[in-house]
Parts: C-alpha cells; structure tokens; sequence
C-alpha cells in the first residue's frame, strides 16, 4: 500500500482534513451511506465532478454521492488536444488544492477550453473552465 493513502487511512485527522476540503464544494447528501452504483458526483453547478477511484475513497466520500443517481458521467478524452489557455475559478482550484493536500501525488491533464482534470490512484476531480464573452 502506498504511503500517502495509508495516512489518509489511518489518520482520523487526514480524513477530517480531506472531508472538510471536499466539502467546501460538494454537499453531504447521502448521510445514512445508502449504497450507492456511482461513485461520482457533480457540485450543485455543474462545475465540478469528483470520482471515487479507490474502496477507500468510495467508502470515505459515501456520503456525497446520490443513491438515486441516474445521470451519465461525463467522458472526457485529452487526447490529440491542442494546447491553448483556459481560465478557471480561482476559489475551485485552492478547494480542489485543499482536497489533495492530503496526497503526495497528483496529475494534471488540461486542453485549451476543456476541463481541467486533477487525478490520482483515488480520485478524480474535473473542473470545467470559466465561460465568459471577454477575452481578458
């Protein structure tokens, strides 16, 4: 078992610093830990999905997933994509920081106006970029 996720799982305090952080953006719903067949959620916006990867983590954030969730997940391919910039919400980006902190490790795939995606072993975050008519 790798180092980072054995903290995670035997420090109480490591949970409670990454349940907070991913809170700051995705809302319990599921507090009684209904099983669930989608380890997936998207925040109340549409804005950001988080994917349960690991048991751990599928045990862990058990309580943001819908029980009742029928949507589909969103597919994303960042292959053959060229690299132009994207802008993205600043305030996402320290929450989704937050949430990894408690990781040593993590990959970062991005294409230009293409979601931004945060991965590891156990989870995966996507951040869709800021659409705006300007062009600052």
């Amino acid at each position: 078992m790798k180092k980072n996720i054995k903290r995670i799982e035997t420090d109480i305090t490591q949970q409670t610093k990454f349940i907070n952080a991913v809170s700051k953006i995705f809302k319990p719903i599921n507090m009684d830990k209904k099983e669930v067949t989608q380890f997936w959620v998207m925040d109340c916006c549409n804005i950001c999905m988080i994917e349960a990867k690991s048991d751990l983590m599928k045990d862990i954030l058990k309580p943001f997933f819908d029980f009742e969730n029928t949507k589909e997940k969103p597919n994303i391919n960042y292959e053959n994509q060229t690299g132009h910039s994207s802008k993205y919400n600043s305030i996402y980006l320290k929450r989704i920081a937050d949430i990894f902190s408690v990781f040593e490790r993590v990959k970062i795939s991005m294409a230009g106006d293409y979601p931004i995606c945060f991965e590891n072993d156990h989870l995966k975050i996507i951040l869709a970029p800021c659409v705006t008519n300007d062009e600052d």
